[in-house]
């Protein structure tokens, strides 16, 4: 290190944090050699090791389990800073296009289309092309939604500012199992989300609007950018975590300097000190969706860990050293019983399960979207997955779908006992039960030698939902930080919604303008509620628009 050189230290190789050296490069004109990436770890048993990046997008195989996917995030045609930053990157099977574009081909190869979105208690298909809203569903939406003032919803829950009868809507069965809301969650972030997907809603029965990668996240978006900073240079220092930051005296105007590093190998636990020089900046992932998670396995459940390390423990020191000035990460993980939830990946080379999916829904496997069950005691969820998965992956004989479900501590309604506590055999059996699968086919796909079944709980997973106030969140650059910056779920960027992909590549997009070069363009937020056009020729602004939920 060199003192006239610009050094970049980025916590975490989530997928803010690769965004953030990507822009470094391409858009602030560092080299790559200047970039220092710092990832912790996970699971030792993990297929790309146990300190792979990529956060949340993390499908891979497991020695002695099978192959896990916790979830996907979705995409849709407005994910402006996600598109602009994946354009630069080749993609994992073709070098001569982007991934980006590989993604816009393949959505429109792939003619994915919801026609199995809601399941009734006896497993018939609903009709949801009404929202089943009444009056007072309406009036409510339309009073949340004229809400401009966020403060008059601080620390609010959905349930506080929507009637009983909006949760049983189909909108809200479809909306809340596509988003992961819960009634307890921000009704900050219900509103956000509103105006945000707004131009989605004339679709959101079928789900056409939605974009895919060709594999699951990991192989199409995570390994390529990996990759390209590999190429350039970039130093990636997995297995180490970042566990304290030290701060330089204040300055006469109250701005203030991250002055040293503290890094710990997470093999032999010595640690290090890491000076900062005068122009070295620090990018920080406060708080992680997926710490703590687990996994069980075909007769065991996935345990319930609660205690956070990684990107939380830093937090916590951080915001304990200069109080309120970097948000409050206990208001996010106070409350794991509000945070969690169960999801379960299922291999099987049973040929009749896509047989069965076939005829309930007139699709090919993995081309008929999200089926939930509506009312299962569990809330569950499941979700084929288009062949092939990963890179030589076999869909004609392997079909593989996860699921999850929203309401862990309660009983099954075909197993009796709480969803928290099923191995992967008792989620199968459930899902299975729920779909009303055929005796011969139920017992092809419930032979362990045809099938795995994998839980995983997430005790944090949809933590950033959490009802909040201003200033729980960190803005990306914080008041008076000369050289430090926020990125991913639980640092703030205005109108935008966390729990996507698009969040976290515009907060590092936003760090990297604020810390290295102001001219550096960030793509607007789309705002579908503000494009008359676009929501007329939707049919949102009519007469009688096609959403109206009254016949």
């Amino acid at each position: 290190m060199t003192d006239n050189s610009r050094q970049i230290h980025i916590v975490g190789a989530g997928i803010a944090g690769l965004a953030a050296a990507v822009f470094a490069i391409r858009d602030g004109k560092i080299s790559g050699h200047d970039i220092h990436i710092y990832e912790e770890g996970r699971d030792q048993d993990a297929q790309h090791g146990a300190n792979a990046a990529g956060g949340a997008l993390d499908a891979t195989h497991i020695a002695n389990k099978g192959f896990v996917m916790r979830g996907e995030r979705m995409f849709e045609e407005k994910y402006l800073c996600t598109y602009d930053l994946l354009s630069g990157i080749p993609s994992y099977d073709d070098k001569s296009i982007s991934a980006a574009e590989d993604i816009f081909r393949f959505t429109k190869e792939a003619g994915w289309r919801a026609t199995a979105r809601l399941l009734d208690a006896n497993g018939k298909i609903l009709n949801v092309q009404s929202m089943g809203f009444d009056w007072g569903d309406r009036f409510a939406l339309l009073r949340l939604l004229l809400t401009l003032d966020e403060g008059k919803l601080s620390g609010k829950r959905i349930d506080e500012v929507l009637p009983d009868h909006f949760f049983d809507s189909h909108f809200w069965q479809m909306w809340c199992t596509m988003f992961s809301f819960q009634p307890w969650h921000s009704a900050i972030e219900m509103r956000r989300y509103l105006l945000r997907f707004i131009h989605l809603f004339p679709d959101i029965s079928h789900l056409g609007c939605v974009y895919h990668t060709r594999y699951e996240q990991f192989h199409s978006i995570v390994l390529p950018a990996v990759e390209w900073l590999t190429a350039q240079g970039v130093d990636f220092q997995k297995g180490v975590a970042v566990v304290d930051m030290e701060f330089g005296e204040p300055k006469a105007g109250g701005q203030y300097r991250v002055a040293s590093l503290t890094r710990r190998n997470c093999v032999d636990a010595s640690s290090n000190l890491v000076a900062l020089g005068d122009k070295d900046v620090v990018l920080v992932t406060n708080g992680s969706m997926t710490d703590a998670a687990t996994l069980g396995d075909w007769s065991s459940p996935a345990p319930l860990n609660a205690e956070v390390s990684g990107a939380w423990s830093l937090w916590r020191r951080l915001a304990e050293k200069r109080k309120g000035a970097f948000g409050d990460p206990e208001n996010f993980i106070r409350k794991v019983e509000r945070t969690k939830w169960l999801s379960f990946t299922v291999v099987t080379k049973s040929s009749k399960f896509p047989h069965h999916l076939f005829r309930l829904t007139d699709r090919t496997f993995g081309r008929e979207g999200l089926i939930t069950f509506k009312r299962s005691s569990w809330f569950m969820t499941i979700h084929p997955v288009f062949a092939p998965v990963y890179p030589g992956h076999d869909g004609s004989i392997e079909f593989i779908w996860w699921g999850y479900g929203l309401r862990p501590d309660n009983t099954g309604d075909f197993i009796a006992k709480k969803m928290a506590d099923c191995s992967g055999k008792e989620l199968l059996e459930e899902a299975l039960r729920h779909l009303r699968v055929d005796d011969a086919t139920f017992a092809e796909v419930m032979d362990p030698t045809n099938s795995t079944s994998i839980p995983c709980m997430m005790p944090y997973i949809t933590s950033q939902f959490m009802p909040r106030a201003p200033g729980d969140r960190p803005p990306v650059r914080p008041a008076g930080a000369e050289n430090l910056a926020f990125v991913g779920q639980f640092a703030e960027i205005e109108k935008d919604v966390v729990f996507t992909l698009e969040y976290s590549v515009r907060t590092a997009k936003a760090a990297i303008k604020s810390l290295i070069d102001s001219g550096i363009q960030v793509p607007p937020m789309y705002e579908g509620y503000r494009n008359l056009r676009e929501l007329a020729a939707a049919g949102w602004i009519s007469v009688r628009p096609s959403w109206w939920p009254f016949s």
